[in-house]
Formats: C-alpha cells, structure tokens, sequence
C-alpha cells in the first residue's frame, strides 16, 4: 500500500502548492465596454473554474488515500494517473507540452495563475505591464482582443 502512501503526499504537496482561489475582477460599466478586460474575465473564469476542479479533485483523492472517504471509478483513475505521472484528462483544458508530468503541469498552472493574480492586481493599466503569452490559457483570444482596443 506504498503507492496509497507517495499518492497522499503528492495530493498534499500539490495542494499546497495551489492557491485556494483567484480574485475576480471588478466589473463596470466603463470595464465591460474593454475587449481586454473582457478577454482576462474570461481567462481568470476558465482558470478559477480549472483550479476549483483540481483542488477539488486532489482532496477527494487525499482523503481516499487517507481512508476517509470511498473511491469512485472517478477518483481511482485519478489516483492511477497521478501516481503515473499523467495529467488527468479533465485537467486538459488548455494548451501545454504534452510530455509535461503531472508535477511539471502543476508548477505551470501554479506560474499561469500568478500571472492572473499579477494582471488583476493591475487592473488599470495590466495591458502597459507586459504580458506572458505562453501563460495564457488562450492567447489567440488576448491577440483579437487586443487588435478590438486598438480599433476602438
């Protein structure tokens, strides 16, 4: 029962490596009249969607490993691929290498969601700041969005 043992500790270095929540943006009138400010609400949507999904997904894992709960066919494949080193399926909803492990995976979300938090810390001038396009979850859309400002 080894691997119950690694996967727990996995689960848990994971978990705190993840922040708990990403802040929302403050929307306005003035706000939702943006195109950028419309492209990074829909990021930070899809990204905080994301991370409640596999915070969620490590703490029904942990508390299997741990005993607390029962597994379901759901968290069993969860432990599986964690204790592989795959990146579950449900996870993959933006684009990334696909010879990542699931930890490298980890600290690239980790680094995309400091990136948000940056951007809406921000929020007046997150544009001027300089942006990691590689660490958008879409950033074909901060490329329309940003030919939409500039015609406005």
């Amino acid at each position: 029962m080894q691997w119950l043992v690694d996967t727990a500790a996995k689960c848990e270095k994971f978990l705190g490596l993840l922040p708990n929540s990403l802040s929302k943006l403050p929307r306005t009138q003035d706000s939702i009249n943006d195109p950028l400010f419309r492209f990074l609400e829909r990021e930070v949507t899809v990204a905080s969607k994301l991370l409640g999904l596999v915070r969620g997904n490590l703490t029904d894992l942990k508390a299997m490993c741990d005993g607390v709960a029962m597994a379901s066919n759901l968290i069993r494949q969860l432990a599986k691929d964690i204790y592989n080193d795959i990146i579950p399926t449900a996870w993959m909803r933006f684009n990334f290498l696909k010879k990542l492990t699931i930890s490298q995976w980890i600290l690239d979300f980790k680094r995309r969601l400091d990136q948000f938090e940056e951007l809406i810390k921000n929020k007046s001038d997150y544009q001027k700041k300089g942006v990691w396009l590689g660490g958008l979850l879409f950033p074909e859309a901060f490329l329309t969005a940003s030919r939409q400002f500039v015609a406005q």
